[in-house]
């Protein structure tokens, strides 16, 4: 089997990890063959993506906790803000916690972060969203737990840079993180991408046209040759 050559213990582990390991294709769909192969033998992967990063969940729900920060008064903001990972108060119990007295932890923590914003010490904001929030240790339960701490911590390094470069303030950060959802901003090609997962003891699997840059100890092409049918795909 095609999974058999990620056996790293063959190697030695204090030599090769998967994430030596990458796997090139020419189109995304063809990774299921081997994304079925490596989930049998229990191989860890993750896929690379060139785009998406700003359209991605993650981002959504930064602009959402943006925007409650921003205006913690607001109740619909607030609400939405609730519903996300960094609150993830079930839809279903919303109407008992959306009007929050100010005594409520919640609305402590985003009066909390509002005055830190009124400051623009963004690296205390961003790093309270990640740790304080019990964000991460939820999403490392989740399927795809680390590709998304991976880019919460993308887009907080982004929005952190940018802010303390221009002297934003929380309004024109909010308006920033939309231009990012509608990929207006001002973003490098390198910026734009997904960065490989934070556990980078991964193979990677990605097509040939992202691969650009990146580099790995051991590539295998694993392009369809043409004239073989299908069933034979490396």
């Amino acid at each position: 089997e095609m999974a058999s050559v990620f056996q790293v213990e063959d190697f030695g582990k204090d030599e090769v990890s998967y994430g030596h390991f990458c796997c090139l294709f020419d189109i995304k769909a063809n990774m299921a063959f081997l994304v079925r192969q490596l989930e049998k033998n229990e191989i860890p992967y993750s896929v690379y993506q060139e785009n998406g990063i700003s359209e991605s969940k993650e981002a959504i729900e930064i602009s959402y906790i943006l925007e409650a920060i921003d205006s913690p008064h607001d109740e619909g903001k607030r609400a939405i803000a609730l519903i996300s990972t960094f609150f993830r108060i079930d839809p279903l119990n919303l109407p008992e916690v959306r009007d929050l007295s100010r005594g409520h932890v919640i609305f402590k923590k985003l009066l909390e972060w509002h005055d830190l914003a009124v400051k623009r010490q963004w690296a205390k904001i961003f790093n309270a969203l990640m740790e304080e929030t019990g964000l991460i240790e939820f999403c490392l339960k989740e399927p795809g737990g680390e590709r998304k701490i991976s880019n919460y911590r993308q887009i907080f390094e982004w929005l952190e840079g940018q802010a303390y470069d221009k002297k934003l303030s929380l309004f024109d950060l909010c308006a920033l993180v939309e231009s990012y959802q509608n990929n207006n901003a001002d973003l490098s090609d390198e910026e734009k991408k997904m960065r490989i997962d934070s556990d980078t003891k991964k193979v990677q699997l990605m097509t040939i046209f992202v691969s650009k840059g990146l580099e790995f100890p051991f590539v295998f092409d694993c392009k369809y040759s043409p004239g073989e049918k299908k069933k034979y795909p490396f």
